[in-house]
């Protein structure tokens, strides 16, 4: 499917149906010279840069506020935050597109320069960021191969984190969990963001968890489990939705066909927790779910699943 300057396209009718399939679709857009993406689940509608009243005072990769129907939103400007060429950057403003985004319960607006299409692929045909570049300030959660180009995959929960505050929201709520519900429980945990697994980590070893098993995607988890989990007792798996390789969806599906990790508690922990994802967690056997925002409830959520 295109996606032009001139049409406002609603795109919640393309999000995959299905849980389990292990694919997803991508919308890619460009900056500067370059190819970008993120997973169309978060992608609400692409539309003509809006209206936009400006706050004074404010971080410079925040346009402002947009009204769009009967919503008030913020809008970050990508193309600040990516930092495109200043030669180019007032052209690349005025020929902008905005693609308006739900994940964590909020509605953001992110200016780009210019939408592609949405691409469907398998989870498989993704790839973790290398380990070189891997740390908890990565921008990126991966990257896959489109039409010959490398199409690097924009975190923005990251980039909503560093806007936000986030990190110093869950180190307080690390401090409240100490040394409570998790200890002596063996946990599987599986996160493409290297923020968010940092956060997560920090939460769950504060409760005392000290045998925390924790991989960046799916597969490797996987891969883990079949090796480990005949002889090696897990209390539980949490897990992302949308990761490299192999999603959460994919993974949940799994173990529940696993004759000896059938009946493991499985906790999705994902940006992306809404009606539709609730149902799909649900029937892949998901026992609970909490969007990222609610973090520091991680501990007591996994409390009721281990003695459900």
């Amino acid at each position: 499917m295109s996606v032009t300057a001139d049409t406002q396209r609603s795109l919640g009718n393309q999000i995959l149906l299905e849980a389990g399939t292990n694919e997803l679709e991508v919308l890619v857009f460009h900056l500067g010279k370059h190819r970008y993406g993120i997973n169309g689940a978060k992608v609400r509608e692409v539309v003509k840069p809006p209206a936009i009243r400006p706050i004074p005072k404010s971080d410079p990769v925040l346009d402002g506020l947009c009204k769009l129907r009967d919503d008030v939103i913020p809008i970050v400007s990508l193309i600040e935050y990516f930092d495109v060429a200043k030669e180019n950057r007032q052209e690349a403003i005025d020929n902008s597109q905005v693609i308006v985004t739900v994940f964590n319960e909020q509605s953001i607006a992110f200016r780009v320069e210019r939408v592609d299409r949405i691409h469907r692929i398998s989870w498989k045909e993704t790839r973790p960021i290398p380990a070189l570049f891997g740390s908890d300030k990565s921008l990126f959660t991966g990257f896959t191969v489109i039409e010959d180009q490398i199409v690097l995959m924009v975190d923005l929960e990251r980039i909503a984190a560093d806007l936000m505050g986030q990190k110093d929201h869950i180190e307080q709520g690390a401090k409240a969990n100490k040394g409570q519900n998790l200890r002596g429980k063996t946990i599987v945990y599986c996160e493409d963001s290297r923020l968010v697994q940092a956060m997560a980590t920090t939460i769950m070893r504060s409760a005392g968890c000290s045998n925390l098993h924790v991989f960046n995607n799916g597969a490797e988890a996987w891969d883990w489990l079949r090796t480990h989990g005949e002889t090696q007792h897990v209390d539980a798996i949490v897990t992302d939705i949308e990761m490299p390789l192999m999603d959460g969806f994919h993974l949940s599906s799994k173990v529940r066909q696993d004759p000896k990790l059938r009946t493991t508690p499985i906790v999705l922990l994902s940006s992306l927790i809404n009606a539709d994802n609730e149902r799909k967690g649900k029937s892949v056997g998901v026992n609970a779910q909490l969007v990222k925002t609610r973090i520091e409830e991680l501990p007591h959520v996994l409390a009721g699943v281990l003695v459900a």
